[in-house]
Parts: structure tokens; sequence; C-alpha cells
């Protein structure tokens, strides 16, 4: 499997290529189905990476400035599309999964199965758990725990793979997500008197729960 066509880049400045991003984001951004997930890390690849998906697990400023970009100077934009920079991590690595796979499972998995899945360093192996999943109508639960069985069981173990996230990050990070869901004020004065006192109410508590973790975080 091959790593996309390099896409022409002449002239094309950062911004250029996040907005094209964020074009093609907000066209998909209400189709929730797998394809819409694998179609945006493909567009994330070819925009920040020249098509090249290798480039996107290297570690330096080449690598994080576009993303960086994109919630530094389109953070409005990317709050209307919904979207946050782990879901476009996310995506990406759920595309280059779902590229390995054999042709019967490419699609078939969700973006959570796809990521566990990544934590099998072979491509046989992996396909194989991926045939299965498929044909056993795996949850992303029961891949997970698949995923970890096997892990446990052919001594991978404790060498690399992704690493579980803390549920307090998976917690705040949907809370952002939702909150993004909210975007910028606007319609205030058209509310109605309820209204306005039920999103007071709610956004001050998030605003005290943030600050109470924030203060312990310090």
């Amino acid at each position: 499997m091959h790593d996309l066509a390099p896409q022409v880049t002449l002239h094309r400045t950062l911004d250029d290529r996040c907005q094209a991003f964020l074009d093609r984001a907000e066209q998909i951004r209400k189709n929730h189905t797998i394809a819409a997930v694998l179609e945006l890390g493909e567009a994330a690849v070819r925009e920040f990476y020249d098509g090249d998906v290798s480039r996107s697990y290297l570690r330096g400023q080449a690598v994080e400035e576009p993303l960086a970009a994109l919630v530094e100077r389109h953070a409005q934009r990317m709050a209307y599309v919904g979207l946050t920079i782990d879901q476009v991590r996310s995506a990406i690595r759920a595309w280059d999964v779902n590229r390995q796979l054999p042709p019967t499972s490419q699609g078939q998995l969700g973006s959570s199965q796809l990521r566990a899945l990544a934590a099998i360093p072979s491509s046989a192996d992996r396909a194989a758990l991926a045939n299965q999943a498929v044909d056993e109508r795996w949850t992303s639960h029961e891949t997970e725990a698949q995923v970890a069985t096997f892990r446990q069981t052919s001594g991978l173990a404790g060498k690399g793979g992704r690493k579980p996230t803390a549920a307090e990050v998976k917690a705040s990070s949907a809370a952002v997500r939702e909150l993004g869901r909210l975007g910028e004020p606007k319609g205030v004065d058209g509310m109605s008197l309820a209204t306005r006192v039920q999103l007071r109410q709610d956004l001050q508590k998030l605003v005290h729960q943030a600050q109470a973790w924030l203060r312990e975080l310090a």
C-alpha cells in the first residue's frame, strides 16, 4: 500500500493548507460514519504532509506546525466545524491503519477499533484480528480487549503501542467537543429569559469545575 500521490505545493502557504483542509472538513462534518473519519484523515495527510503519512508519526516543529496553526490561527472555524486536534490526529491514525487492512475489512471498523489495532506491529496479525472483528461484529470494547489479550499472550505487552487514555482526559476531551458544538455566542438577544438563565447556570458550572482542576494541576 503506497502513500498518497504528492500534491502540487507551489505557492501554497500553511494558511492555504489549513483553509483547504477545513473546507473539506466542513463538507463532511455532519457525516459521522467511518467513511467520513477516513476521508478526514486522508485530507489531513494530503494537506499537511504532502501525502506521506509517515511524516505524521515524527516529532518536531515541521510536523507539529500544521496542527498548531489550526489551533492558533483557525480556532474559530475549528469550533464551528466541531473539530479538535485530537480528532484530526485520530483520523490520520485510523486512515493509516485502515488502508493497510485486507480489502474485505477496509471501511468496516470504527475509528476506535482501528486505533486499537494500531498497537499490533505485525501487519499479518493486525489483518487477522481485523477480519475476525468484522466477521464476529466486535464492538469497540471487544476489539480493545482482544488486542490487549493478543499483546499479552504474544509478549508485546509493555513494548510500545497505543497507551491507554486516562479517564479524566477522556472526560475533559468530551467536554471540549461538546462545548465546541455550542459555537460562538450569537442570537443571544433573541433568546427567551429561561434559555439565557439555563445557559448561564450551565456555563458557570463548567467554569467552576475547570478552575478547580486548573488549580490542582498548576
